[in-house]
């Protein structure tokens, strides 16, 4: 069993759990103890006001896209994303909760403490919360490939996010997620012992050396692996969705300067002559004119054919996708840091820095997990009108 390694300044602790290290061990680099507690305190406070307000404005998701009715495939998938960011959020909120706790315990020297240890409960926490944010990334995912392969090929995948595909897909995104976090799970618990710093018996976590093992696999695929390919696939998909809303557009004012050329074109043509004359020549040229526009119509419906609905619903994909970009960046250059520098990373050199970087990381995460609903009000009319209904015009 690993033991808990503590080092302290001004009777404040700090506690890394399942680390060999002693609490003489001095570490290096550019973020100091002291400046990291006080980056974990900011940090964590502001990630549980964020998560307050995201739970919040997930369950507002919720009720309106349940509201709205679950006919519609891609509202079924958004329906899940916000289950899974409300999950995610909620595990940050309950983080922060224990964070306050065991803040207490440290400032009071352990005068006033809790039947369990609040930081060892953090770390149930913390891969609780990688598996709603694994899932989180599989939802996102699989949204924007299925929509960029409707936009490519429409007759051919306009269906693959039917009622009946959906259960077997989120079944196993969800198996994958787990199984991200069950091995790990093998390898800690919580027993009841007795505990120095409280001088007393309580509910501690341990942590098994072999675990170690078997995270730095999973934190492979699950940590730098998925994060990296979902940010490429996303973006990749984004920019030809991007590129289909073009010729939508196009395909729009391409139709409507046709009709009006062809409006032009039928009066300015009509000669004075006898009325039999004047209907034959203006019927003639009206028919040759329409044909015309319709064959502009086939011609630029095989670069778009995305209706106006369609074009809505791209529109709103490609800002949740732009988002999850923006904020999983950081994750990908953590990781990828991680990756490049073995002293970069727990126990390591820059053990603070390390812990600084994955602050910032949850912090972005939670925010991606806290805006769509602005998303989903600016770019969805049905939305808009199924929670005006539901949460403004019932007060």
């Amino acid at each position: 069993m690993a033991s808990l390694a503590t080092s302290s300044w001004n009777n404040v602790s700090i506690v890394t759990l399942g680390l060999d290290i002693t609490s003489s061990y001095v570490y290096l680099g550019l973020i100091t103890e002291r400046q990291y507690f006080y980056i974990e305190c900011c940090s964590l406070l502001v990630v549980g006001m964020v998560s307050l307000f995201g739970g919040v404005s997930n369950v507002i998701n919720i009720v309106t896209f349940l509201s709205m009715g679950i006919a519609e495939s891609m509202t079924v998938f958004l329906l899940l994303l916000a289950f899974s960011d409300l999950a995610y959020l909620l595990v940050m909120f309950f983080n922060t909760v224990l964070y306050i706790l065991y803040l207490v315990e440290k400032v009071s020297n352990y005068s006033t403490w809790f039947y369990f240890n609040p930081d060892g409960a953090r770390t149930f926490c913390a891969h609780t919360s990688n598996v709603c944010n694994t899932m989180n990334i599989l939802l996102t995912m699989h949204m924007a490939v299925v929509r960029c392969l409707a936009v490519i090929r429409p007759l051919h995948f306009r269906n693959v996010l039917s009622g009946k595909k959906t259960l077997p897909i989120v079944s196993v995104y969800l198996l994958f997620s787990l199984l991200t976090y069950i091995p790990i799970l093998a390898f800690m618990g919580r027993d009841v012992t007795f505990d120095p710093k409280v001088n007393a018996s309580r509910l501690v976590t341990w942590i098994s050396p072999q675990r170690e093992k078997v995270k730095n696999i999973i934190w492979l695929v699950r940590d730098a692996i998925l994060p990296f390919a979902a940010q490429v696939i996303v973006i990749a998909c984004v920019v030809v969705m991007t590129v289909a809303l073009k010729a939508s557009a196009h395909f729009r004012s391409a139709n409507t300067t046709s009709a009006s050329h062809a409006q032009a074109t039928a009066t300015s043509q009509v000669q004075p002559a006898t009325a039999s004359h004047v209907q034959t020549a203006t019927a003639s040229q009206n028919q040759t004119d329409n044909t015309e526009i319709k064959d502009n119509m086939r011609l630029l419906q095989r670069s778009s054919n995305l209706s106006r609905k369609d074009v809505h619903v791209i529109q709103q994909l490609v800002l949740v996708c732009l988002v999850f970009v923006v904020f999983n960046t950081p994750r990908v250059v953590f990781s990828l840091a991680s990756l490049a520098e073995d002293k970069f990373s727990l126990g390591g050199v820059y053990h603070y820095l390390y812990l600084t970087g994955a602050c910032l990381v949850f912090l972005f995460q939670v925010l991606n997990s806290s805006l769509h609903v602005f998303i989903y009000y600016k770019y969805s009319s049905t939305f808009r009108q199924h929670f005006m209904a539901k949460f403004i015009f019932q007060i």
